[in-house]
């Protein structure tokens, strides 16, 4: 359910949508067209990496998802983009729309940069039965401010608020406000980086266009050397409590390399947040997670995160003379919070599936499954008692010597994920292997569940309290599964389906 607020009289004086810069009627009225133009060029799926369930751009770059929001049945994925090039730079809002969150259809930019300025990232809420976009325009001089867009025409275009920038605070290190109604207090609140200092910062709002300052958040966790694309929001607890969960992505400087997300759970009484510690709390143990956004409206909690990692974002393989894209989306997920054995709380995280199309891949046995041609996106889940010293490996298999691998040790409680031995894409900073300490309830049983969709992988085990998201560039399509287990156990379930729409 969308909340209704009161009007603002200013936001609703702003002009008709339309861009403000006439001298690119031109450039924008081809862009405008862009995702109908290149859908021609470059249809969906045919090339061999772009993946069928994890959105990603027809052409260009996509980076940070932006302004997550559902409206009128749709719901929105705006997301920073370059449409000239499959590489970082001219930053625009692209915009896709949903009804399921599994089926994209790509439309026109909704942001655009002008006047030597960018729409760097930000949110969007529903207000007046509208909807409001409030991010950071980042200009050529070093400076970032906060600026408001209000659309009329159910989020396909945005009118520039003429008061803008509605928070100007001097900065060039000022950005990705995230923006929530707060029902207690019955206002906006937003939370916004303060990124070279470590800070975040938190404002409050009746309009959406007069904030002020209500507290900071400074120097918790990893640092790194950017706090990026924070998100406040409240998460159910087993027994049906809720939970505040502050997301801050960090770049560079993740423990992996590059790019990542934490969290601290806390309280958060609608003027400053407080952490229940100050621990350092991974949102994925793989590479490839950054600026998780969660639907400003949505319940179950729900969220999208960059599925690439700052350190080769603009290497990836997936962009040729035939396809020139870089950058997919992570599966929807919903997020609550599970008790820890000394009372804490841990984030759990389920992908959102509920509209695909399953079939069992049933040739092979437990030990082995031979996969259908055509490079077909897989799940594969497996429930398995292990003896203590023993391991259960996974093998994803190409017929070209390569193979992903994945697996847990009851030995030393470690689960893994290697994609060392695919041969698709090579780089310094693609890095080979990533681990994560599991804390099942039984230290000798697990579950793990794992996403395969062309070129990119998602792993869920321990009831989801571990997730691993990696990109993986297979040379020839996997045509095998494989399931070892070192030592002794006993598989209890194993499924392996493929997904369809």
């Amino acid at each position: 359910m969308c909340t209704q607020h009161p009007e603002s009289h200013v936001l609703r004086a702003m002009c008709v949508p339309g861009c403000p810069v006439d001298s690119f009627t031109v450039a924008i009225l081809t862009l405008y067209l862009w995702p109908s133009v290149l859908g021609s060029i470059f249809p969906l799926n045919q090339d061999r990496w772009r993946p069928y369930f994890h959105y990603s751009p027809h052409y260009g770059f996509m980076n940070d998802p932006n302004g997550l929001v559902e409206y009128k049945g749709e719901y929105h994925l705006y997301y920073q983009c370059n449409p000239y090039a499959p590489i970082v730079g001219h930053v625009h809002w692209c915009h896709a729309v949903s009804r399921d969150l599994i089926r994209w259809e790509p439309l026109p930019i909704a942001l655009f940069e002008y006047n030597n300025s960018m729409p760097f990232s930000g949110s969007c809420v529903v207000y007046n039965d509208s909807l409001v976009a409030i991010y950071t325009r980042s200009y050529d001089t070093g400076t970032q401010t906060q600026n408001v867009a209000i659309s009329h025409d159910n989020g396909r275009t945005f009118a520039e608020y003429p008061g803008n920038p509605v928070i100007d605070i001097g900065s060039s290190s000022f950005r990705d406000p995230q923006v929530f109604y707060h029902i207690p207090t019955g206002e906006f609140k937003m939370a916004v980086a303060l990124a070279g200092e470590h800070c975040i910062r938190f404002y409050g709002s009746a309009d959406l266009i007069h904030w002020r300052k209500l507290s900071d958040f400074c120097k918790a966790g990893n640092q790194g050397i950017n706090y990026e694309c924070p998100n406040l929001v409240r998460l159910p607890t087993e027994g049906g409590g809720r939970k505040w969960v502050l997301f801050i992505s960090i770049n560079p400087g993740a423990p992996q390399g590059g790019s990542t997300t934490q969290y601290f759970v806390g309280d958060f009484d609608g003027t400053t947040f407080t952490p229940d510690d100050y621990a350092t709390k991974p949102l994925d143990f793989g590479k490839d997670n950054y600026a998780l956004q969660f639907y400003s409206n949505v319940d179950p909690p729900t969220a999208i995160a960059w599925l690439s990692n700052w350190q080769y974002c603009n290497e990836t393989p997936t962009a040729t003379d035939d396809s020139g894209w870089r950058g997919m989306m992570t599966l929807p997920r919903t997020f609550r919070l599970v008790p820890t054995a000394d009372n804490g709380l841990i984030l759990a995280q389920t992908p959102l599936l509920n509209h695909v199309q399953r079939a069992a891949v049933e040739h092979g046995d437990n030990s082995r499954r031979v996969l259908p041609k055509g490079n077909k996106p897989l799940e594969i889940c497996l429930n398995v008692n292990l003896k203590r010293g023993s391991r259960v490996v996974l093998y994803l298999q190409s017929a070209f010597d390569e193979q992903l691998e994945w697996g847990y040790d009851a030995n030393n409680g470690q689960l893994w994920v290697d994609r060392g031995k695919t041969k698709g894409f090579r780089q310094r900073f693609f890095t080979d292997k990533v681990s994560a300490a599991v804390i099942p309830e039984s230290t000798t049983s697990i579950d793990l569940c794992a996403f395969y969709d062309r070129s990119c992988f998602e792993l869920y085990a321990s009831n989801g309290t571990r997730v691993c998201s990696s990109l993986v560039f297979f040379k020839l399509d996997p045509v095998l599964l494989q399931v070892e287990i070192v030592g002794e156990g006993d598989i209890t379930n194993l499924t392996v389906n493929t997904l369809s729409l």
